[in-house]
């Protein structure tokens, strides 16, 4: 079957990026047996935060709906698990589908009012459920252990793997990471992605076609709290103790910045998210920058990154790609020129829009008689 070639070119583009990721994976698998160990463990953390800013530009990028709790998700995700872990003798691979559940339950809870506010006043609940949620912590010290925090014990990788706790924690963290951005990427090029982007776009001209904010907009909510739930699962594998102060708000901020810096509607933004969330505040003391101008650089940061890059630095990574790459798609050809009407046919004359008979001519270009004419000679 001859495909066309704008869609010939379409489908080279989407082959060479899936290529590119699969190569990016393969890297990303090597990188535990070549580098420093605790290399491996900042990128562990980069993939957990990237879950947490991937779970955010679901809910905000995708679908219009401005979050500044998900701190509050990622850490309810880190203690359910801990408890269940801790507590009841659970293993991370039993207690992880039961913290995501219970987690998407509550998500779905507080998407609830998104049904009747929206913008400020759904980023204000939001931000309510950040702050309160570190105090709740602290309140239930029976369970969770209060400001003390809570440990629990480290996964134990099978004998057969021959591989030390860290490295399975880091390849598990690159599966979820994966398994989650093919999942969402798929939701994105779906049906019910196009929804997202109506809603997000404008929510009643979506609805006057039949869709149904209440249930997309909670459901998409109870989606992202559970990926950040899964987030916090991964945190709780790899350091082993969690507290209620590594849930802070600034933890909620953090995934907005790390949002805005990768992009609110890219996956690969999501990466790139995670990895400044964790790389930034290591090596910028290594720059002689003080702690204390940390904040001011980030607001600085993210002030030219609106101005100059509204899409993130991926969404300007396309961008320059697509005016430095020729572009393979062919243009339409020219189209042919109007044909002169056929003799004795009807037409309608262009400037008066009125109805008459052309009236053919002979050779030698004079008037040919008409047939009523000739009728009556």
């Amino acid at each position: 079957m001859n495909w066309p070639r704008s869609a010939r070119a379409s489908g080279s583009v989407g082959m060479k990026t899936t290529a590119g990721c699969l190569l990016l994976v393969a890297v990303a698998c090597l990188l535990p047996f070549v580098t420093q160990p605790y290399i491996v463990t900042e990128l562990g953390a980069a993939m957990y935060l990237a879950l947490g800013v991937l779970a955010v530009n679901l809910l905000t990028g995708l679908n219009g709906q401005i979050s500044l709790g998900h701190g509050a998700f990622f850490g309810f995700g880190a203690y359910v698990a801990g408890v269940l872990i801790s507590e009841h003798g659970w293993t991370y691979l039993e207690a992880t589908p039961v913290a995501v559940v219970v987690v998407g339950v509550a998500g779905a809870l507080v998407g609830i009012p998104a049904l009747r506010i929206r913008g400020l006043y759904m980023a204000l609940t939001t931000l309510a459920v950040g702050l309160v949620f570190p105090e709740l912590i602290e309140k239930f010290q029976g369970s969770t252990g209060g400001a003390d925090g809570k440990a629990v014990s480290p996964p134990a990788p099978p004998a057969w793997l021959h591989i030390s706790g860290q490295v399975l924690v880091y390849f598990v963290s690159l599966l979820t990471l994966v398994i989650a951005s093919i999942l969402v990427r798929n939701v994105v090029k779906s049906r019910l992605g196009r929804a997202l982007i109506a809603v997000r776009d404008h929510d009643l001209v979506a609805e006057s076609f039949g869709i149904r904010l209440a249930t997309l907009k909670v459901t998409t909510f109870a989606c992202s709290a559970a990926l950040a739930a899964m987030g916090g699962v991964l945190l709780l594998m790899q350091t082993q103790y969690i507290a209620p102060s590594d849930f802070s708000m600034s933890l909620s901020l953090d995934f907005f910045v790390g949002m805005a810096i990768g992009g609110s509607t890219s996956i690969i933004g999501a990466v790139i998210g995670g990895l400044f969330l964790e790389f930034a505040p290591v090596y910028l003391p290594d720059a002689h920058i003080s702690q204390q101008l940390t904040p001011v650089l980030y607001g600085a940061l993210l002030i030219l990154l609106v101005y100059f890059l509204p899409e993130g630095v991926a969404g300007g990574a396309r961008e320059l790609a697509a005016r430095l790459l020729p572009s393979r798609q062919r243009t339409a050809p020219p189209a042919p020129p109007a044909s002169p009407p056929p003799p004795n046919q009807d037409h309608i004359e262009p400037d008066s829009g009125t109805l008459r008979r052309v009236q053919p001519l002979d050779p030698q270009g004079r008037l040919r008689p008409t047939d009523f004419e000739q009728s009556a000679t």
